[in-house]
């Protein structure tokens, strides 16, 4: 699934090692998830769009003109991975 961390994040001049330190978690992850390797948590993603000053559906909706159905796909794609791999962090 595409999302925007990437685009919000370089618009407020960060670097992946600056967001994961305001957010509390590695480089490498936030590399991670901007790479479409993983996806965040929903308290991450909270964390992460408190510091880019963005709401959420916002980062994870990877188009400008997506239609409801497609952000609530977005929004099953993530909730599905939260059980699946039981993510705690």
């Amino acid at each position: 699934m595409q999302t925007n961390f990437k685009q919000f994040r370089l618009a407020l001049n960060l670097s992946q090692s600056e967001l994961a330190e305001k957010v509390g978690v590695s480089r490498i992850y936030i590399n991670k998830i901007e790479r479409n390797i993983v996806f965040p948590s929903m308290p991450i993603l909270k964390r992460i769009s408190k510091v880019l000053n963005v709401c959420t559906y916002k980062l994870i909706n990877p188009c400008v003109n997506c239609t409801l159905e497609d952000c609530c796909e977005n929004f099953f794609y993530l909730c599905h991975n939260q059980l699946r791999y039981n993510i705690s962090k």
